[in-house]
């Protein structure tokens, strides 16, 4: 998806931010400069609101190579703002990055200097999901308690 509509070359950004009109709270998020801390309640347009922002920041504000980090609590919101911004013609690439202060931990700083320390990390490393890590612990019980003591008292 391209961040420009058709129609009449408009940014897709710019057409969202006209929702942000009828919120005064939303609006001086989306038009603040500097830090900006938004404090709302379940449902208040706040991922909304950062996502349309984030699209402004990189289309007007950080020019390439420069880059933005947005970093989440969970991989569920790190996943909403991905598909969100998708929406607006904005993917994860080289100048943006979305995800949780761990990933962003593992994959700025851990990764890059792994070699340095000694470390033979493949280059292309993941995290499991909970279901993933779940099935594998639930296997390393079983290897060491074959009558499967530990793996009964484990709840996923």
């Amino acid at each position: 998806m391209s961040p420009i509509s058709s129609a009449d070359r408009i940014p897709l950004y710019v057409k969202a931010a006209e929702d942000l009109r009828s919120n005064a709270g939303q609006l001086s998020a989306y038009e603040s400069t500097g830090h900006c801390v938004a404090l709302a309640g379940p449902g208040s347009g706040k991922t909304k609101t950062l996502t349309i922002k984030l699209a402004k920041i990189l289309t007007e504000d950080v020019m390439p190579p420069r880059g933005v980090a947005c970093i989440t609590y969970s991989n569920q919101c790190a996943r909403e703002l991905k598909k969100r911004l998708k929406q607006l013609g904005v993917e994860e690439g080289q100048r943006i990055f979305i995800g949780t202060v761990h990933s962003f931990c593992f994959r700025m700083v851990v990764l890059p200097y792994a070699r340095l320390a000694g470390l033979d990390l493949p280059s292309q490393l993941s995290v499991a999901s909970q279901e993933r890590q779940n099935y594998l612990l639930k296997e390393a019980l079983s290897e060491i308690d074959p009558i499967g003591v530990l793996v009964k008292h484990f709840h996923s």
